[in-house]
């Protein structure tokens, strides 16, 4: 692999740098006025179906359909899981979900995101370097299902240990639903590689499955611990350096030219359909309040939770010095 020219060397580092820029600029936004932003969405939202409820003709309405009326107002309640938040969950699925048909019929029918495809590829082959492949050859390995599985068996322990056991159910299910989609998607379309891959990979091309790991095991993990941060800022970078992994991730995936750029989209799809699923599965069953723990005390401490992360990266940063990149 011949080094390219090093102002071509600096194009895809500028946008690198421009991509993670705008992920800051996003965290400082969200976090200077996200509070502010969700307390207007809230108001506009209470407005809004306030207005609704007195319509003449929904007062009609509910008289000459009470039940209807009554199911259409519990789906429309804030403070219950079976209300407004499963619904924007399955409005969620089923928008990712005609997403994906869409690509799924654009790259079948050979439609213009395979000329993209093609032109990004062969961009990218001319412009990468050694280092950055390296470095996207490092990040890649990430999504290896040796290393996402060392993260899963000390995720399954970690929620052990810390007596919320349960909620390894709905992650198991975005990590296995979404892997199982992503090599049954493989085998079904049979995509081939892109030509300038300079890592040798003996699958099929669409989906990405490591951009599908990213969303559906990755983002779930981003997902807890979001959902359990003391506080909002704690919150919001969770948030953000969860976007930054997923982003590198698929990133590292077209740097490597292992995928076009529609197989790392579909991936993400596949990923966000499964993330979906098991956010909406796990708030299920916080809701029902029957797989709740018990007041009991963890049975590990931080020390223990931090040895289990610590124990997996060493196994991911092993897993990388075990397996060099094999150039093509």
């Amino acid at each position: 692999m011949s080094d390219p020219p090093v102002l071509q060397q600096g194009v895809i580092w500028g946008l690198l740098a421009v991509a993670l820029f705008l992920l800051l600029l996003g965290r400082w936004l969200v976090l200077r006025h996200g509070r502010r932003w969700g307390a207007l969405a809230r108001r506009t939202w209470r407005r809004l179906t306030s207005a609704c409820v007195a319509m003449p003709l929904v007062g009609r309405l509910n008289q000459q359909y009470p039940a209807l009326s009554a199911f259409l107002a519990r789906r429309f309640r804030s403070n219950r899981f079976s209300g407004l938040p499963s619904l924007l969950l399955l409005l969620a699925l089923l928008y990712v979900l005609a997403l994906f048909a869409g690509t799924v019929e654009d790259v079948v029918t050979a439609d213009t995101i395979v000329v993209i495809d093609k032109q990004v590829a062969h961009w990218v082959a001319q412009y990468r370097d050694p280092l950055l492949v390296y470095l996207a050859y490092v990040v890649s390995q990430l999504g290896a299902w040796q290393v996402v599985t060392g993260f899963l068996l000390a995720g399954v322990v970690g929620l052990a240990l810390i007596r919320r056991a349960w909620m390894a159910l709905p992650m198991l299910m975005s990590f296995g639903g979404g892997m199982g989609f992503a090599l049954l998607g493989k085998l079904a379309f049979q995509r081939p590689r892109p030509v300038d891959a300079v890592v040798v990979e003996p699958s099929y091309a669409f989906p990405s499955a490591h951009a599908t790991l990213a969303l559906s095991f990755y983002g779930y993990l981003g997902y807890l611990l979001v959902r359990h941060a003391s506080c909002y800022r704690h919150a919001v970078n969770r948030l953000f350096a969860t976007l930054t992994l997923v982003f590198l991730l698929g990133a590292s995936r077209v740097a490597l030219g292992v995928h076009y750029l529609s197989d790392v989209w579909s991936g993400y799809l596949v990923g966000a359909l499964w993330l979906i699923i098991g956010v909406s599965l796990n708030e299920w069953m916080t809701a029902s309040g029957r797989f709740v723990a018990c007041r009991q005390r963890p049975i590990a401490g931080r020390g223990t939770l931090a040895a289990l992360v610590i124990a997996a990266l060493l196994w991911y940063f092993l897993f990388v010095a075990l397996h060099p990149p094999g150039f093509a």
